[in-house]
């Protein structure tokens, strides 16, 4: 599955895109919203993993983006972050699609949203 990872922090994308890989997934990463939505016009993902704060474009706007100008409601989205703050739960709009986890998470927690939202994207491709 393909894996869209963005965060400005380029030591923790390059930790997801990694966890991703040893996973047997294939992560494409970029470093803020802007940056991922120009690679999503020439890609299409099965997850996104993206944190919340960031410059340029944010997670929050990101995800606007996707459901509400991409119209994929069909692609899994899980929000990242450091901080638990009410901007990021107003972004989740499906809890069947949205995700949230958070950095100081455990990676046994987070690699359980990780698996529910590959699990949600498998059963919409429709091989669940």
């Amino acid at each position: 599955m393909l894996a869209l990872v963005i965060d400005d922090n380029d030591d923790y994308r390059s930790l997801i895109a990694e966890f991703l890989q040893l996973n047997g997934h294939n992560p494409i990463s970029a470093s803020d919203g802007k940056e991922a939505r120009e690679m999503l016009q020439e890609q299409n993902v099965d997850l996104i993993i993206a944190d919340v704060f960031m410059p340029h474009l944010d997670g929050v706007l990101f995800h606007s983006y996707v459901r509400d100008v991409l119209y994929r409601q069909d692609v899994p989205f899980v929000f990242v972050s450091g901080h638990e703050d009410p901007y990021v739960m107003e972004g989740i709009q499906d809890p069947r699609r949205d995700y949230f986890v958070s950095k100081k998470a455990p990676l046994s927690e987070f690699m359980q949203t990780i698996n529910s939202a590959f699990e949600t994207c498998t059963a919409a491709a429709g091989y669940a």
